[in-house]
């Protein structure tokens, strides 16, 4: 018996599509940046992509989805990298700083992008926020299992609830990120970060 042979035609095509879908993230990513969401358009979006206007709506119905698009993709890459990164045996407050830290750093090193991701995000379609909703479950997740694991090492009474804990750790980092980066628009992520883990330590405390 023999194997299917692999279409070569489909796979350049999935490879075409992706190579374009990234390639109008990136001009969308620049001009949110460069121009501000509001005077950011789709034409000027395919124009800097050097795509067709068309091309463009095959992917995304609006302005508003293309910023989605973009943020989603920057959270889902930055999230992959700091559970890769995550140490085993460092407190629970260091791990957490550690994976909230990619984000961080990322919005401070981008902060005219990332305040456009942060403002305008809620306006995206039920779709969009469909996913950001999922993503938030699987980001408190992987909370909530280092915190277990802090509860297995002592470093955490385990009379206390873990998911409680999780939200607990995430409300004040949204808090932070709120009050830090975007109403006081400090753009130094380690000032921010230590801030942050001042607070955590209330409540393993």
């Amino acid at each position: 018996m023999t194997l299917k042979s692999t279409n070569p035609v489909g796979k350049r095509r999935e490879k075409q599509k992706a190579e374009t879908y990234a390639l109008i993230l990136d001009s969308a990513r620049y001009l949110f940046e460069s121009k501000g969401f509001e005077k950011t358009t789709i034409r000027a979006v395919a124009s800097h992509a050097e795509i067709g206007l068309g091309t463009i709506y095959k992917h995304f119905k609006n302005k508003t989805s293309l910023l989605a698009a973009a943020f989603y993709d920057d959270l889902i890459r930055l999230f992959d990298e700091a559970v890769r990164s995550l140490p085993e045996n460092d407190s629970i407050q260091k791990q957490f700083i550690q994976l909230v830290g990619f984000n961080c750093r990322y919005y401070c090193s981008r902060p005219l992008l990332s305040r456009e991701y942060l403002n305008h995000i809620a306006f995206a379609d039920a779709k969009w926020l469909e996913k950001f909703e999922a993503f938030e479950e699987s980001y408190l997740k992987k909370v909530k299992e280092l915190v277990g694991a802090a509860q297995q090492r002592g470093e955490l009474a385990t009379e206390k609830d873990s998911h409680f804990v999780a939200v607990s750790f995430m409300a004040d980092y949204f808090f932070v990120l709120r009050d830090l980066f975007l109403r006081q628009k400090i753009q130094n992520p380690e000032k921010i970060l230590s801030f942050l883990k001042k607070m955590l330590d209330q409540i393993v405390c």
